[in-house]
C-alpha cells in the first residue's frame, strides 16, 4: 500500500515514471484517507495524457501506426509486431490514469458534499477525462472491461469485457452528464495541467471530446451521429488555440518524453517524402536536417540515426508542450461533419481553419501558412475523405491516437505496410496484451470469439470501422 502511494507521488511530482505489471489492472492503490483527491487527479491526468502522446517504443506506438517514425535498431513497432505495444497502451491507460482517476473520483466524494459547486466541477474533470481514457481503450482493442473493471476492491479480480458499442454508449451519457453539471463561473482542481481549473475550458473540451465520439460512429450509426456532433458544436467546442488542451514539462524534474528517446527514433521517408513535395512549411519544425537536407528513413528497415532526420529542435526540447487535445483536430472535425451533411457549418471553412490552426501551433509564418491553404484550398466536388485524411495525416504529427482514428474512419491515406511485417494487411486495431490471454482467460476468450474471424488480430475492425 505504502509503496504504491509512493508512486503516485512521485509521479504527480513528475520525478519519474514506472511500469506497471498488466496483471494489476484491478489494483487497489490507496485508501481515501491516505491523500487528497487532488493528487490522485493530477497522477491520472499526467498518465492518461502521456499514454497518448509518448514517441516511444515502450508506449502506445501510435506514431509508428500513423508511419511517422521510422527506427534504426529496434524495428519492432515500425514491422507492425505490436504485442508490446498493446501490452504498454492497456497498462498505462488503465492501470495508471484511468485507476488513479476512479480513486480521485471516490477521495473527493469523501472531501465535497454534493451540493457543492466546486465539488460538482471537479467530478466533471475526473469524468471527462475517464471517459476519453475508455474511449482511448475502444478505439484501441474494440471490447474491453468497462463495468467490471478498477474494482479489485470488489473482489473482481478477471473482469468481463464489455460490447464496444455499449460502452460508447455509457461513455457520452457521462460525458453529457459531466457537461451539464459544469459550473463556469466556479474552479475546479488547480493542479489540473491543461487549464488551472478554468471550467470554460473544460467544458470546451468536454463538448470536443463529445465530437470525437460522434463522428467515429458516422458509418455505423450516421443518425446518431449527427445528432451527437451537432449537439457538441451548438453546446461549444474548442475555437482558438487557446483552447487547446497541452501540458508543459519544466526540463529538470519532469521532461517532454520526445526528448529522452534512445537514438532509435527517425522520421519516416513517407512523411518526409509528402511534406516535401507539397512545400509544406511544417517540415522544418517537424524534423531536423542532415547535412542541409531533410532525409526520412524507410518504414520497417533498420535506419542510420546520424543520417537520417529525427526530431527537431522544438519537437525534442525537455520544455516542450505535450500535445492532448487541440483546436486543429476539433475543426477537422467539423470539416467531416460538414462534408456529411452535419449542420456544422461549411466543411471548406472548416478544413481551412483546421490547417491554419495546425500552421499556427507550430510557429510557421502566416504568409507561408497562407501560401499553403491557397496551394491545397478544399474542394466541395471532390472526395471529402481523401481530402480531408491527407491533410489531417500531415497536420497531426505528435496526435498519433486522432490521426490513426482518422486513417481508419476515412481510409485515407492508404498506407503501405513493409514487407518485413507479419501481417496481411494495415493495423486497424491492437491485439489484448498476452497478459488477458494467460491472467483472464474466460473473458478474453469470450471477446476475441466476437472479433470479425475469431481471431484476436490487429486486422480485424473495431465496431465503427465500417469502410
Amino acid at each position: 500500500m505504502k509503496k504504491y502511494i509512493l508512486y503516485s507521488l512521485v509521479v504527480v511530482s513528475f520525478l519519474t515514471s514506472c511500469e506497471s505489471d498488466i496483471t494489476s489492472l484491478n489494483n487497489d492503490p490507496k485508501s481515501a484517507q491516505e491523500i487528497p483527491s487532488s493528487f490522485a487527479f493530477a497522477s491520472g491526468q499526467y498518465d492518461l495524457a502521456n499514454a497518448l502522446f509518448d514517441p516511444g517504443t515502450q508506449a502506445s506506438g501510435f506514431p509508428f501506426l500513423i508511419e511517422h517514425q521510422a527506427e534504426t535498431t529496434y524495428v519492432t513497432p515500425s514491422r507492425f509486431l505490436l504485442n508490446s505495444n498493446s501490452t504498454n497502451m492497456w497498462d498505462r491507460v488503465y492501470v495508471r490514469g484511468l485507476k488513479m482517476l476512479d480513486n480521485s473520483k471516490n477521495i473527493l466524494s469523501k472531501e465535497f458534499d454534493a451540493g457543492n459547486e466546486v465539488g460538482r466541477n471537479k467530478l466533471a474533470m475526473i469524468e471527462i477525462l475517464s471517459c476519453y481514457g475508455f474511449k482511448s481503450l475502444v478505439d484501441t482493442y474494440g471490447d474491453i472491461p468497462y463495468t467490471e473493471a478498477l474494482q479489485q476492491e470488489n473482489k473482481i479480480s478477471s473482469p468481463k469485457y464489455d460490447d464496444a458499442r455499449t460502452v460508447y454508449t455509457a461513455l457520452i451519457s457521462r460525458l453529457d452528464n459531466a457537461i451539464g453539471s459544469i459550473t463556469t463561473s466556479s474552479g475546479g482542481y488547480t493542479q489540473d495541467f491543461f487549464y488551472k481549473g478554468d471550467m470554460s475550458k473544460w467544458k470546451k473540451l468536454a463538448n470536443s471530446i463529445k465530437l470525437s465520439f460522434g463522428i467515429n460512429l458516422a458509418d455505423v450509426d450516421p443518425a446518431l451521429s449527427k445528432k451527437i456532433v451537432e449537439e457538441a458544436y451548438a453546446s461549444g467546442v474548442m475555437t482558438s488555440n487557446a483552447d487547446n488542451a497541452v501540458y508543459s514539462y519544466d526540463g529538470a524534474s519532469y521532461k517532454n518524453p520526445y526528448s529522452v528517446t534512445r537514438e532509435d527514433i527517425v522520421a519516416s521517408k513517407i512523411l518526409v517524402d509528402q511534406l516535401k513535395q507539397s512545400n509544406d512549411p511544417r517540415l522544418a519544425k517537424y524534423f531536423s536536417t542532415v547535412n542541409g537536407n531533410y532525409v526520412g528513413g524507410v518504414f520497417g528497415n533498420q535506419n542510420n540515426y546520424k543520417t537520417t532526420s529525427t526530431f527537431s529542435a522544438s519537437v525534442s526540447a525537455t520544455t516542450a508542450r505535450g500535445l492532448f487535445f487541440d483546436y486543429s483536430q476539433v475543426e477537422f472535425l467539423l470539416a467531416e461533419g460538414a462534408a456529411r451533411g452535419y449542420n456544422v457549418g461549411s466543411a471548406a471553412t472548416h478544413y481551412k481553419n483546421a490547417i491554419a490552426a495546425s500552421m499556427d501551433y507550430w510557429g510557421v509564418a502566416a504568409a507561408d501558412r497562407d501560401a499553403y491553404i491557397a496551394a491545397n484550398p478544399y474542394n466541395s466536388a471532390g472526395n471529402f475523405k481523401q481530402q480531408i485524411g491527407a491533410q489531417v495525416w500531415v497536420s497531426g504529427y505528435t496526435n498519433g491516437y486522432f490521426v490513426w482514428n482518422s486513417i481508419r474512419r476515412l481510409n485515407y491515406p492508404s498506407l503501405p505496410v513493409p514487407p518485413t511485417s507479419q501481417l496481411s494487411g494495415y493495423p486497424i486495431r491492437l491485439p489484448y496484451p498476452d497478459g488477458e490471454q494467460n491472467l483472464n482467460n474466460v473473458n478474453w476468450t469470450a471477446a476475441v470469439s466476437k472479433i470479425p474471424g475469431g481471431r484476436d488480430v490487429a486486422t480485424a475492425p473495431v465496431f465503427w470501422d465500417k469502410n
